[in-house]
């Protein structure tokens, strides 16, 4: 996150990391269920990168779940939305994802983005 330039309070905007090593995700911006759906995948696959050091496999489970409590999952067009996205992450349900390059970078902006809608 120094790279992109994320401080720790605005990734405290985005999300809450727990001493066990996991964390919840506050929130994703967008315009339309599925730009809020994409970008809580990103936002997971950045969680799960931040917790772990590194790895950036994502599972399914956890990104749905966030997207429930979030009130984005829309389940008639919730698989439509996975297929067509960008270069951010790869992967499947089954396989579980993967962060990209492209998507640790986006989900810094989305990080600086929720911080600055906070204040």
């Amino acid at each position: 996150m120094k790279q992109h330039h994320v401080s720790q309070d605005e990734l405290d905007q985005a999300f809450h990391f727990h001493d066990d090593g996991s964390f919840d995700l506050h929130n994703a911006p967008g315009k339309s269920k599925k730009e809020q759906t994409l970008n809580t995948y990103i936002l997971t696959g950045l969680g799960q990168y931040l917790v772990s050091g590194g790895e950036r496999i994502f599972d399914d489970v956890q990104a749905r779940a966030f997207c429930e409590r979030i009130g984005c999952y829309d389940q008639a067009n919730h698989a439509s939305h996975l297929k067509n996205r960008g270069p951010e992450f790869t992967g499947d349900k089954m396989k579980g994802f993967t962060l990209t390059n492209p998507g640790i970078r986006r989900g810094a902006s989305l990080v600086k983005e929720l911080a600055s809608e906070a204040t």
